[in-house]
């Protein structure tokens, strides 16, 4: 029998959800690249039979990159709404030591027009008593405010969902890693130096939980419909969640100022293009000055957390699009650019914080 053959074997079994042993036995029988091409056709059979095929496949495989295929395959399904279970090793014993599992839990907003984000954490020390982490961080200044202390189950939970609550319009808060929410507030602290023996303290809490996300390096590993087709950067930044957020610099007021002044002399009228030619030459002298250039890594950091934010929105398009942007040094030029312009191009006009400060 063909690699083909076996292969239409396989997909007639589970449409017509024959026996599973068969299905395996054939699945077993093909080369490692008619596994990979059998688990990428899986796309066109979108109903729960197949993810139980796909658990069998992957009990039964040793190849890591096949095993890697096969979640991935799990994972698509998942996403249209089914019911899968998650998938288990060969060898893994169907009884397991019961081990006490804790609770952990971390949110992130995006920023505000006031350049904050909110980081919300939990870790649970022991059953039911809880520590909680509440933090405000700057864009560019990094840790601004932080509150922590014990809280029990019930409390956490009318916490946790007042925050969800209290974001609106634009803003947005997801659920991140608690490993990935102590990074974000130890690199705040270094940052801001405030707070810091609290936030390593918090090391204490996170080195033993283990999470898919621990630091901005792993953000471009989150698995995505093999599908998802990518957005360009420019359809990206047009997103909502990146509209309250705006560039700051020392100088901004002075430099909008004369940015917005050019052509503007009532003794002096130029035409439109002399106006449009003489504010690209103010940008881009703007835009190398050291101050504006030492938004870039924090304009990269921004993108891949707000990449995190999109995955956690199930917007995989943007997602995508974003972790190829971060590969273009040219990219985070752009990004910086369109930021710089939409402050010099912003109206006067002030509108207050979008995040409900707990600070008062």
């Amino acid at each position: 029998m063909t690699e083909q053959s076996v292969v239409e074997k396989i997909i007639n079994n589970i449409k017509a959800s024959c026996s599973m042993d068969d299905g395996l036995n054939a699945f077993q029988q093909l080369s490692k690249n008619d596994k990979v091409k059998f688990l990428t056709s899986l796309k066109d059979i979108q109903d729960e039979t197949a993810g139980a095929y796909l658990n069998a496949f992957y009990a039964a495989e040793t190849d890591k990159d096949i095993q890697k295929q096969i979640r991935r395959s799990l994972f698509m399904l998942k996403t249209m709404g089914m019911k899968i279970k998650e998938p288990r090793a060969a060898g893994e014993p169907v009884l397991k030591k019961i081990e006490e599992v804790r609770e952990h839990r971390a949110l992130m907003s995006n920023y505000d027009v006031e350049h904050m984000r909110l980081i919300i954490a939990s870790y649970e020390l022991k059953k039911n008593n809880f520590i909680f982490f509440n933090a405000a961080l700057h864009f560019s200044n990094g840790l601004f405010k932080l509150m922590s202390g014990p809280i029990d189950k019930t409390g956490l939970k009318n916490v946790m969902m007042e925050h969800s609550r209290d974001t609106k319009g634009n803003m947005v808060m997801v659920d991140i890693s608690p490993t990935y929410a102590g990074y974000l507030l130890e690199e705040a602290a270094a940052r801001s130096g405030k707070h810091k023996e609290e936030t390593s303290r918090l090391n204490h809490f996170i080195t033993n939980i283990k999470d898919s996300v621990r630091k901005p390096k792993d953000i471009y590993n989150l698995i995505i419909p093999g599908t998802t087709q990518s957005l360009p950067l420019e359809k990206i930044l047009q997103h909502s969640v990146f509209d309250p957020f705006s560039l700051e610099w020392k100088n901004l007021e002075e430099d909008k100022k004369a940015y917005n002044d050019i052509g503007g002399s009532a003794a002096i009228i130029l035409p439109p293009y002399m106006v449009e030619e003489k504010k690209q030459a103010f940008m881009e002298k703007l835009l190398e000055s050291e101050e504006i250039k030492s938004k870039t890594p924090l304009i990269k950091r921004l993108l891949e957390d707000y990449a995190y934010i999109f995955h956690g929105l199930k917007e995989f398009p943007y997602y995508k699009g974003l972790m190829e942007c971060l590969q273009d040094k040219d990219a985070l030029q752009n990004t910086l650019t369109y930021f710089l312009k939409k402050v010099l191009d912003k109206s006067e006009v002030k509108l207050p914080g979008l995040i409900k400060s707990p600070y008062g």
